[in-house]
């Protein structure tokens, strides 16, 4: 390029590179559940488990604060961020209301097996979005730029389809 050379600061480019193996490693984490998943659910006493429909209005408020921590990339201020972490509060207090539903209809850990994998699987996930929502009030906190926590979110909205999809069609 004629001798012009992209730069950045090397922080920014030691945060890039430690977001992309922390992603790597969780993807890992999700191949083996996955795995044990295929193959746990071929034994003889699993049974479809039927999902609630608060999972899918959970799934429409993550990906609600994944595009409302997109938009605010392009506009200043807070609000939109803030927004953001509120939706993912509601996620993860929506995920506590369909275990609590699990639970009451016996399909909790310890009743069956198909019930633990989606309550190891979303107990992950919901550590993981809890990670996120720390890092973004403490962006928040240092006006500090978004884009990791951005590109952090929608991959956390990716690997919940993700799950939903594993869980869904079994």
């Amino acid at each position: 390029m004629d001798g012009v050379t992209l730069q950045r600061a090397p922080g920014a480019r030691a945060a890039e590179t430690l977001l992309i193996a922390f992603l790597a490693t969780v993807t890992m984490l999700f191949a083996g559940f996955t795995s044990a998943y295929l193959i746990r659910r071929t034994g003889s006493d699993w049974a479809r488990l039927e999902l609630s429909p608060l999972v899918y209005v959970n799934t429409l408020v993550l990906l609600g604060a994944s595009v409302t921590l997109e938009l605010a990339q392009t506009r200043k201020g807070a609000l939109l961020p803030r927004a953001a972490a509120l939706l993912g509060c509601l996620f993860l207090i929506g995920q506590v209301l369909v275990w609590r539903t699990l639970s009451g209809d016996g399909h909790f850990v310890w009743h069956r097996p198909q019930g633990a994998f989606f309550f190891l699987l979303s107990v992950v996930h919901g550590l993981h979005l809890a990670g996120g929502l720390i890092a973004l009030v403490w962006l928040l906190t240092k006006h500090a730029r978004l884009r990791l926590v951005v590109v952090y979110w929608h991959f956390l909205a990716l690997a919940w389809i993700y799950v939903l999809v594993l869980l869904r069609f079994q």
